[in-house]
C-alpha cells in the first residue's frame, strides 16, 4: 500500500491514464526482453569460460615451443671464432587458433550485441516510470534523463541506478526493499566475467562449472528485475486511482 501523507497524488499530465498504460506496456516488453537477457547471461559466460580457457592454452602453447626451439640451439668454436648452430631453429610458429576458439569469440559478440538490446528496452522502461513518478511529485535524487544516464555513467553506475529505482515508490513504502535484492545480483552478474576468466586458466570443466555457477546468478538478478518492473508498475497504479480519485 501506498504511505498516505508521503506525497501529493496528484499528476502534471494531461492524461494519466494514458500515461500509466504507456509504462505497463513498456514493462511488458521490458519483462519479456529480461528472459532473453537471463539466457543470453547463461551463453556468455559458458561460452566466455570456453573462449578464455583455450585463448590461455594456445598462447601458454605457443610460448612453450618457442622456449623449448631456443634451448635447442647449440654453440660451437672454430678456429677462435665463435658460430651459433641452431638446431630444430628459425622463427617460432604464430599461435594457431582453433575453430572452437574463433567459433566461441563471435558467439560472445553477437551475445553482446543482443544483451545491448536487452538493457536499451530496459532504459526505455525505466525512463518511462521515473516520468510518471516525477510528474506525481515523488521525490527524486536526479531527472529521469539523468537516472537513465546513471546506468551507463562509469562509477557512479555502481549505485545510481539503485538510487534511482528506489524514487520510483514513494518515501517509506516497504516495497522498495525490491530494488535491493536486484541490485546486489545485478551487480554480481556483472563482476561475474572475472572469477570466470581466472577459472579459465585452469581445467576446462573448472571454467565451466564457475559460469554456470555465475549463470544462475545472473537469471536470480533476471527474475528480481522482473520483479521490480512489475512492483513498479503496481505502484504506479495505485498512484494513479489516487491522483484520479479512484478507489479500488
Amino acid at each position: 500500500m501506498v504511505t498516505a501523507g508521503a506525497y501529493r497524488a496528484d499528476l502534471s499530465v494531461a492524461d494519466p491514464e494514458r500515461a500509466l498504460a504507456d509504462e505497463k506496456r513498456l514493462a511488458g516488453t521490458a519483462s519479456a526482453a529480461l528472459i532473453l537477457g537471463a539466457l543470453g547471461y547463461v551463453i556468455l559466460f559458458v561460452a566466455f569460460s570456453i573462449f578464455y580457457h583455450y585463448l590461455f592454452h594456445t598462447i601458454f602453447d605457443s610460448l612453450r615451443d618457442a622456449s623449448r626451439s631456443a634451448a635447442r640451439s647449440t654453440t660451437t668454436r672454430t678456429g677462435g671464432t665463435s658460430t651459433t648452430t641452431v638446431i630444430g631453429g628459425g622463427p617460432a610458429d604464430p599461435p594457431h587458433f582453433s575453430p572452437l576458439l574463433l567459433a566461441a569469440s563471435g558467439l560472445l559478440q553477437l551475445v553482446q550485441f543482443g544483451l545491448y538490446a536487452v538493457g536499451a528496452i530496459f532504459l526505455a522502461w525505466f525512463y518511462k516510470a521515473a516520468q510518471l513518478a516525477r510528474a506525481a511529485n515523488l521525490p527524486a535524487r536526479r531527472s529521469p534523463g539523468l537516472g537513465t544516464g546513471g546506468f551507463i555513467i562509469p562509477i557512479v553506475n555502481l549505485w545510481w541506478p539503485y538510487q534511482s529505482v528506489c524514487d520510483l515508490f514513494p518515501p517509506g513504502d516497504p516495497r522498495r526493499r525490491v530494488a535491493g535484492r536486484w541490485w546486489a545480483l545485478w551487480l554480481c552478474t556483472q563482476f561475474g566475467t572475472l572469477p570466470v576468466m581466472v577459472a579459465s586458466f585452469g581445467p576446462i570443466v573448472l571454467g565451466v562449472l564457475v559460469a554456470m555457477i555465475m549463470s544462475g546468478v545472473a537469471v536470480a538478478a533476471a527474475i528480481a528485475a522482473r520483479r521490480v518492473v512489475a512492483t513498479v508498475a503496481e505502484v504506479h497504479e495505485e498512484v494513479v486511482d489516487r491522483a484520479i480519485g479512484r478507489v479500488r
